[in-house]
């Protein structure tokens, strides 16, 4: 029989802020979205004020004044390297890993262990312990049900953060099903929640009890497994291997209207390369690139102007040079004066693994930096990411994002490492 387990970090951007500040342990706190707009991230204190993910900050300042709440801008170097430390330590205890987000992850335990409440427990403690994270464990026979039993362990402070689905006879699985909200089950999103209200499916245990012919008629075939699953049916395998992109993304609002065209090259200058290094980073190229600019589609007393182009490369390449190049000439077509823009970015198109590479009949002129990519890679690794760029870089960006309130890149810059006294 299999047996999954989800992993989920306990209010994880919150926690990580916590890790290197614990006078912050039991105090309201909030972690905001890029240029300080909305909420998050909420640990469990500011939750119980009423704080709800998504809200614009300007709407609970109020909130935020009379309880004292600790407001952190987001800081993803930080969140980045703990979620990889937990994930490594994950790895090391247990071969067969799916790691699904930032925060949280499946395992597969059939061959590892034949207690899993146990494992669980000491896996739970030792990650504590080692990284100083949280994390609430659930077990089931499927991944849904695992997501279910997860859901248990973080809300039930009487099970310890371990909850298992794993051989419970079925009386007791339905008693949990019958107080999940359709709506909260694993795979069913917003459309699906308002035909199955519609229909008088408003938890999982009656979702369980509906047809499987009605299911698919209605859902699919995805519906239908998301019905097997919580039948106890296994469905869903875990991804051992990350599934490769396509594409990858680089982009940002800006921090404030930006009018001067050299200045909003910068930030796309900058998009470039992040991206590039991604893409190197997986020993990817790509195909084709594209760059977008806008202006602030919210701001109805301006003139709107929104426009992006792509350029075909003639020879695949991972090269931040190449592509800065090659970035220029499409922001020369789409740039217009009389503009104030807030949002600009780029997007590597069409990408494959390196090594397939097959190279073209007449020798290209813009021949790849390898060996000068792979020192500012390895120089921004171990200085600090964008330390090392490309062209010439303003003094003021003004392009980039607000963080009034961003915590020390404690375990990622060797200035921000927390100095203990010997006293």
């Amino acid at each position: 029989m299999s047996i999954f387990a989800l992993i989920d970090c306990n209010n994880f951007y919150a926690s990580c802020e916590r890790v290197f500040q614990p006078k912050l342990n039991k105090k309201p706190l909030i972690v905001l979205s890029n240029n300080d707009g909305c909420v998050i991230a909420r640990s469990q204190e500011a939750k119980k004020l009423g704080i709800s993910m998504g809200v614009p900050v300007f709407k609970i300042k109020n909130i935020i004044q009379k309880h004292s709440i600790n407001t952190f801008s987001s800081n993803y170097a930080l969140y980045g390297d703990m979620s990889s430390r937990v994930m490594s330590i994950l790895a090391e205890k247990c071969p067969d890993i799916e790691i699904y987000s930032i925060d949280e992850c499946f395992l597969d335990l059939e061959s590892i262990t034949n207690d899993p409440v146990k494992w669980c427990k000491k896996i739970r403690q030792t990650i504590f312990k080692w990284v100083g994270i949280p994390v609430s464990i659930g077990i089931g026979p499927t991944k849904t049900l695992a997501k279910v039993a997860n859901k248990i362990a973080k809300s039930d402070i009487t099970t310890k953060g371990v909850f298992s689905l794993h051989n419970t006879n079925d009386v007791e699985i339905d008693m949990v099903l019958q107080n999940i909200h359709i709506e909260d089950v694993w795979g069913i999103g917003r459309q699906w929640s308002k035909m199955l209200h519609i229909n008088k499916i408003f938890n999982a245990l009656e979702l369980k009890k509906s047809s499987e012919i009605w299911i698919r008629k209605k859902m699919g075939i995805t519906g239908l497994r998301t019905l097997k699953e919580i039948k106890g049916i296994p469905c869903h395998r875990l991804e051992l291997e990350p599934i490769q992109s396509k594409s990858v993304r680089c982009s940002r609002t800006f921090g404030k209207a930006v009018g001067e065209k050299e200045k909003v090259f910068d930030a796309i200058r900058l998009f470039v390369q992040i991206a590039a290094s991604k893409i190197r980073k997986k020993k990817l190229a790509c195909r084709a690139i594209q760059v977008f600019v806008s202006t602030d589609r919210f701001n109805k007393n301006i003139e709107q102007y929104s426009n992006s182009a792509v350029s075909t490369l003639i020879t695949p390449t991972s090269d931040s040079i190449v592509l800065v190049l090659e970035a220029r000439r499409i922001f020369n077509r789409l740039w217009k004066d009389r503009y104030l823009y807030r949002k600009g970015g780029v997007l590597l198109l069409d990408l494959f693994p390196k090594q397939t590479i097959i190279p073209g009949f007449f020798p290209d002129t813009k021949k790849e930096n390898y060996q000068l990519m792979q020192a500012i890679d390895k120089i921004n690794e171990k200085f600090g990411r964008n330390c090392l760029e490309l062209g010439i870089k303003s003094k003021k960006s003004e392009w980039k994002m607000k963080q009034h309130n961003v915590s020390s890149k404690f375990t990622t810059r060797w200035k921000d490492i927390i100095k203990v006294s010997a006293n």
